[in-house]
Parts: C-alpha cells; structure tokens; sequence
C-alpha cells in the first residue's frame, strides 16, 4: 500500500478536491499591487492638477511640468490639492467599507468574471488619466477601484491581513522611477513621472484581470500565513479588554502618518519623491512593529504596553511635525509607525483597524483644508514658523498624548498598579515553569506560584499509541467520521480502538454534559471551568490508560473546542481557557487534530432537522462563524498537527479524506497493525533455555503498537502463557512462558501459517528432549490472545509502579 502524502496543515485539501494551481496566489497579488500603484499614481497627479487648475478642468501631460515650480514660488493651492486627494481616498476607500451582503449572493457565480472586468475598467481609466490629466478622471479611477477592490475582499477576504507587503512593493517601484526621473530631469520631473507609473499600474491591472479571470480569485488563493501570535515564547500573559480603544488612537496614528506625506511634500517644496520615501519609510516601521508586537518588552503587561505605545506615537507626531526636513520625517514616520504595530499587536485585540486608519487620515486631511499657519516666536531672533501640515501633525499628536495618558491609567485592568515594576522588568522574559517535578500532584496554587496569571503546564505528546481529535462545530458529522474511522482501522487490523467525546466520555463527564448542553444561566467562567473539569478526569481515567497501552485513541472535541467556543465564541482570555485546559490535561495534546469544516449555516440546518439543538446551537449564526474562524486559526497557527477537511460533501468521500490523513499520522509515528501470532520452526540448535531468556526480554518490554524492527540476527518474539498449570520446575501459580518467533516483515505469508508450540507433558522430561507440536494458526489465536493481553497489563502495570517508586526516591534524594 502507498503511503500517503502527509496533509500540508489548516489549507490541506482533501484528495479529491481540485488542486490549487501553483500561480493562483499570484493572482490577488498582482491585484493588490496594480491597484496600489494606480492609487499612489492618481493621487499624486489628482493633487497637483487640483492645486494649479481646479477640480474639473482637463489639461495636457505638459501641465504636469508645471506643477513643481508652482510648488517652489509658493502659488500652489494646498487646499485644494488636499480636497481633491480627500476625495480620492474616501472613493477608493468605499470598498474596504461596503457590506458583502449587499453585492448579492449571485456574484458567487460571476464573481470572478465581475471582478476581471472591474480590474479592467480601472486599469483602461488610468490610461486615459495618462493621455488627459484632469482630477474628475482620477476620482472615477478611484470609483472603479472601489468596486474592484470590495469584489477582491469578498472572494478573498484575507488579502488585507498584511497590507505593507503590497502597498510596499507599488511604494517602493514608484520611489525608485521618480528618483530615477528626478536624477535625470532634475526635481521638477518627478511629477511628470507619475504617467509612466500610470502606464506600468495599466499593464499590471490587465494582465491581473486577465489572470483572475482565468484562474479565479478565492479564500484558497491566499496563503493564511497572518495574523497568528506565537505558539510559544516567554512573555506576560493577555488581558481581557473589553473595549480597545487604544487600538483605535494608535491606528488613527496611523492613518496620520500615511495620508500626509504628499502634502507635506508640497508644503515644504520637497520632490515628488519624498513622498515615496515617507511613504516606504512609514510601511518598514509597521511591517517590523506587527512582527516584533508579541514579543516586545516580553515583562511588560501587554495592555501596558499598548498604553505606552499610544503615548510615545503621539509625541513622534508632534516630532514630526517640528521638523522641517526630508530625512528626519521620514525616520520619524518609521518610528511613530514601528510603535503602532507594537501596541495592537502586543496581544490580541478584537477591533477594526480599517476605522481607526480612516478617521485618522480624515481628520489629518481636513485640518490641510483650514490652511492654518502660525508663526510662534520662540526668541527675539528666533521665530518658529508653523506650516499647515506641521499643524496637520501636532494637533493629533498632541491629542494621542493625553489619549495616551488616559490610557495608562485606564487601560490596563491593573491601572497604575505595578508600573513601575513594568517598567524596570520590561525587558526581561519572566520565569515560568513549564513543568514541576510533581506535577500530578500539584494544584493550581503550586504551580502559580511560579508565574502570575492562569496556571499552565507544558504540552506533550502520548509517547505511546495514537491520539487523534476530532474538532469543528456542531452539525458537521463527527460521530459519523469517527465510527467511519474506527471501521476503517479495525479493517486494517488495529483492534486496540477507543472512541470517546468531550464532554460526557466518564460517567462523572455525563452529568456535567448535562449541566453544560442542556441547562441555562451557567455563567462564561463556569462554563470554561466546567468544560476543564470533564476534560481532567475524563484524560486520567480514560485517555491516558488507553494510550499508555499502546491503543487508538478517537475523542469527539478536545482543548480546542473549549479554545474556540469559550475564547472566540464567549470572548473569553484564550490564554486563561488554555493554561487551564493544559493543566487539566497535564499538557496532553493530540497526534493529529482533524478539523471538520464547514459553513455554519450548513451545520446548522443538520441539526435542527435531527432535533437535536442545545444552547449553544441556538447562539446565532454570528457566534458560530466566530468559532469556526478560531478553529482555522488554530489549524494554520500549527499545520503540522493539524488537517481541515471539507465536510460539506457525501460522507464516505469525507471518511476516505480523513483515512488517507491518519493513515499518514500513523506511518509518521512507525505505528502499524499488531502483526498475528505467528511463528516459525526453531532454528537448528537453539535450546529452550535460550528461548526463556528471550521470553523474559520481551516480557520485559511489554506489547506494543509500535512495531520497531528487530535486529538483524534476531527474531521478534512474542511471549504466550502456558496453557498447563503450574508444575514441574516453576513455582506454583506462575505460568510457564514459550516464545514464539515472528517473521520478518517481507517473508512469505505461506511460511508464517503455523505456530510451533512446546507441549507440557504430565512427567517433565529433560528441557534438551521437549517434543514440538504444530498447532493451527486460528487456535492459537482464540485460546491465547486474551490471556496474553491481560498478562502483559498486568506486568506493564507492575513495571509503571517500580519506576515510579524510582524516581521519587531519586527526588527525594536531590532534595537532600
């Protein structure tokens, strides 16, 4: 039998589903960076045409050249190049914005025809901006972007998740042909260079729409590589915050930073240039800030650190806004927007960044239009002249400064208290423990007492058998797998399967089941702590024996449903639901956790038709789609334990997906079928003496599912008990063992049908004359093989207890 492929994590398809082609995440790539491109572009020339010739007006390309020197004598209208850009933006910005339900459910169809034509129709409207200049033909640009983009979200909702990368690549090739344009034609050409950015944007749009329309856009199209913290590091733990407004402020911070660099290149007589470079600067220092936001100032509470951010973003606005050169504004920028990506990224926040950006940008963009300028005299000689972005700048950031003190006293559940522990801490990792020496016999109060915050326990994998959960929301067809499952082991030969649920696998599991799915008023924590305790008792009494003698384990639901249901669906601390599920569980996570996909409405509808709805089933389709989100999370935080699988098809289609998958989990483990007890004659001169001592070598290592090769000149043995009483030369009451030797694995079936035996005569005779009887293969098996397990429990019990008096003594003796 081939082995399968191992599944590739949260975006493993099933077999039979069609494969993704190799260029399909170029596809919304491309998309995203020819719309960028052609926004930097118009917006760019919008402005400039805005502040030399009105809003409606068209002009030539030669009116470009102008452009620059009106800018350097001062007759350049700031305002109303500021209107026309605000205008562009908040059109374009409309399909970030627009609700999907209001393109219609019929776009599932056509949507990757509508979006190719809408891609199209931008590009072809950038060239025309290019033969016409004139600012009505740059907003209807930014029209048909809108449309194009609130298409794109629909069908590929995570294209946004790292907009720097995009927005990165059109700033950085617009910076690099302006310069190129500027070193060449000197500084007033670098407006004018603007067209040919429009044409390139025009060449990537059309050959994106074409590709889209080839090789249509959707959620698998995009690579769920963001927006996932780090499975482990060492820093504080999360804080329930029920309302991020500091998020809010920080990405209104933002919005500041990146709506102004245009304006302020005109304002200052910059090159058109500049623009990119504080753009290119601006994405750098956010792009590092999100990345290095989980793991910043890892001894800070990270509310805290949030709060800090807020306060320090505002105080760089204000920098920035003093200065009055190129380079230290763009530095600047990087750093105002390195410290926004640290502060929402500290831990996770439920908040919506699109509206902090665009109230942001928009209050930075209406404060160009008073046109306010101050002249502050600082000495007798010295006069600070205050422009109209310098204001555009100072006023939010001095308005994020006191959101930031606000939010240091307020933010954090802790308010002031241990400030200045934070402070001094903020840069060392705190010491946890990750595993206690007596760990399952210590409590919650022993074990916090290393970290503040939940309880923990580190995670571990069973070091014998296979544990595989099943995970996904209700409805979806987990019972049914699993009993698939089960059937498709046991035809391959494994007959040491265990089936259970959470919650409900105990009967201590049953009545809290009860009181979980079926009763009312169970407030949030209770509900998580409830959920822990079945899972506690539920792992001792059941799992872990299982496992421990060499058994496949199958559980309905494990740490993640509590993880999705409880942190996502509930809003719950996911790190207080999950330091609290791995205690209960000393850590024990699955070899393979199978998630059933499917959309919530779907599963919802399976269950009413059975009748069979709790209360967590009437939560809403909201609630659900939540749940479902955090479980594909989870499956892309950790592809290599996990595989999602499309459970909106026929049954036995979705069992064959699932078998292929765990028979892969069971090749990785060197797990495989317990081979029959089979044997071959004695090899020529072996002595029964020399059998018992293999007989007491693996007696001494026990049955096992994992099938480790033997060497090369031995044979596997297995060890039977003797079938005759207690007589002769053994003691009375133990049973009298005979080894039987195993083939090799590759040998010939026909030599592996009988099994030589060594009968017990009723007077002993010498062990050198044992006469050798053939039994049949199928005796053998039905009079042995409960006898033969229920021995081995009893000596692997046996040995369990000796090496765990072992090492207490062991313990015991370090301690003194």
């Amino acid at each position: 039998m081939t082995t399968p492929k191992p599944p590739s994590g949260a975006s493993a398809a099933a077999p039979a589903a069609p494969r993704r082609h190799p260029l399909a995440p170029l596809v919304p790539l491309g998309l995203e960076v020819g719309a960028w491109l052609l926004l930097l572009t118009t917006g760019a020339i919008a402005f400039g045409l805005a502040g030399i010739m009105g809003f409606f007006d068209t002009g030539l390309p030669a009116d470009l050249h102008s452009v620059q020197p009106v800018w350097e004598v001062g007759e350049f209208s700031v305002r109303h190049g500021a209107i026309a850009l605000t205008v562009l933006l908040v059109v374009a910005a409309a399909g970030l914005f627009l609700p999907t339900s209001l393109l219609g459910s019929r776009l599932s169809t056509t949507g990757g025809r509508v979006l190719s034509s809408s891609a199209a129709a931008a590009g072809v409207s950038g060239l025309f901006l290019f033969f016409f200049p004139s600012v009505w033909l740059a907003w209807l640009t930014g029209l048909l972007l809108a449309v194009m983009v609130a298409l794109l979200v629909r069908q590929a909702p995570g294209v946004h998740r790292k907009p720097w990368r995009s927005v990165g690549m059109a700033a950085g090739l617009g910076l690099f042909v302006t310069y190129i344009a500027q070193i060449a034609s000197g500084v007033s050409a670098g407006v004018p260079a603007q067209r040919w950015l429009l044409l390139l944007a025009f060449i990537v749009m059309l050959a994106s729409a074409i590709a889209s329309f080839l090789l249509p856009v959707s959620a698998d199209s995009v690579d769920q590589t963001t927006g996932a913290f780090p499975a482990q590091h060492r820093g504080r733990g999360e804080a329930e915050i029920a309302r991020p407004w500091a998020c809010y402020v920080l990405f209104g911070a933002l919005g500041v930073i990146v709506a102004l660099p245009q304006i302020v290149v005109a304002d200052l007589n910059f090159g058109q240039a500049g623009t990119y470079a504080i753009l290119c600067a601006a994405l750098v220092g956010w792009a590092a800030g999100f990345e290095a936001g989980p793991t910043f100032a890892p001894g800070m509470t990270r509310p805290r650190l949030t709060s800090f951010a807020v306060l320090i973003a505002g105080v760089l606005l204000v920098l920035i806004g003093a200065l009055k050169e190129l380079s230290g504004i763009a530095i600047l920028s990087g750093a105002a927007a390195f410290v926004v990506g640290i502060g929402v990224r500290a831990q996770p926040y439920a908040f919506s960044r699109r509206i902090g950006l665009g109230i942001g940008a928009f209050a930075a963009l209406l404060l160009t239009w008073l046109g306010t300028a101050l002249e502050v005299p600082v000495t007798a000689f010295l006069v600070w002249e205050v422009t109209t972005t310098a204001v555009a700048y100072i006023v939010p950031g001095l308005l994020t400064i006191v959101a930031g003190i606000i939010a240091i006293v307020t933010f954090s559940p802790l308010g002031v208290r241990g400030l200045g522990v934070d402070l001094v801490h903020a840069f060392r990792a705190p010491v946890t423990r990750t595993a206690a020496p007596e760990a399952p016999f210590a409590g919650p109060e022993a074990v916090a007492g290393s970290q503040p915050g939940a309880v923990d326990a580190a995670r571990r994998l069973p070091e014998r058998g296979l544990f595989i959960a099943f995970e996904g929301g209700d409805g979806v067809g987990k019972t049914t797998q699993i009993r698939k499952l089960g059937e498709h082991l046991a035809a391959r030969g494994f007959a040491d399967i265990h089936t259970t649920r959470e919650p409900g696998g105990t009967e201590a599991g049953q009545r809290i089941r009860e009181v979980l799915l079926n009763g009312r008023g169970v407030a949030q924590r209770a509900e998580a702590l409830l959920f822990a305790a079945d899972r506690a008792h539920h792992i001792a009494d059941r799992v872990d024996p299982w496992l421990t003698a060499g058994g496949v384990v199958m559980t309905d639901r494990y740490i993640d449903s509590s993880l999705a249901y409880q942190s996502a669906g509930r809003q719950l601390s996911v790190a207080e639901v999950g330091a609290i599920s791995r205690w209960a569980t000393t850590g024990l996570i699955p070899h393979l956790t199978i998630i059933l996909d499917m959309d919530p409405a779907a599963a919802n509808a399976r269950t009413e038709s059975r009748g069979a709805a709790n209360h967590l089933d009437q939560a809403g389709l909201e609630f659900h789609s939540r749940v479902r989100q955090a479980f594909l999370d989870m499956a892309a935080a950790e592809p290599q334990r996990y595989v999602v699988i499309d459970a909106d098809r026929d049954a036995d289609a979705v069992a064959a997906d699932i078998a292929a998958a765990v028979d892969w989990a069971l090749a990785a483990q060197g797990i495989r079928p317990q081979p029959p007890v089979v044997g071959q004659p004695a090899t020529a001169g072996e002595q029964p003496a020399d059998g018992h001592q293999r007989a007491n070598a693996a007696r001494e290592a026990g049955p096992q599912l994992e099938a480790e090769s033997p060497a090369p000149d031995e044979d596997a043995t297995t060890v039977l008990p003797s079938a005759s009483s207690g007589t002769g030369s053994h003691a009375a009451g133990e049973d009298e063992t005979t080894v039987i030797a195993t083939p090799a694995t590759g040998e010939d079936d026909d030599d592996s049908a009988t099994t030589v035996l060594t009968p017990q005569p009723e007077p002993a005779p010498d062990p050198g004359d044992a006469e050798t009887t053939v039994m049949p293969r199928q005796q053998l098996h039905n009079s042995s093989r409960q006898k033969l397990q229920a021995q081995a429990e009893i000596e692997r019990q046996a040995r369990e207890r000796l090496r765990e008096a072992r090492m207490r003594g062991i313990r015991r003796g370090d301690q003194q």
